[in-house]
């Protein structure tokens, strides 16, 4: 991963909301892969390393969205080719 050094970062954990941290991100992933595509496009994805808060770069959330919408095609697909077969 590859973080950007953003002037207008936030710094303190308190600034970020729940739905902008990298592990809530990861969860809504298998669960709920709109809302992972949602988040990744509208803003910055945050993570905490080595004691201090990173904003994960734009090509990373870009990624996170295509792997979500890459799971969305092939459930779909998915679901069509058991319907099908029944």
């Amino acid at each position: 991963m590859v973080f950007s050094k953003d002037p207008f970062a936030v710094t303190r954990d308190g600034q970020v909301p729940l739905y902008r941290r990298l592990w809530f991100v990861l969860c809504t992933l298998p669960l709920c892969a709109p809302l992972t595509i949602l988040i990744a496009i509208t803003g910055g994805i945050y993570m905490r390393k080595n004691g201090e808060l990173h904003r994960v770069d734009d090509d990373t959330a870009w990624y996170l969205a295509l792997v979500a919408f890459s799971l969305l095609i092939f459930l779909a697909l998915n679901m069509q080719v058991g319907a099908i077969e029944v």
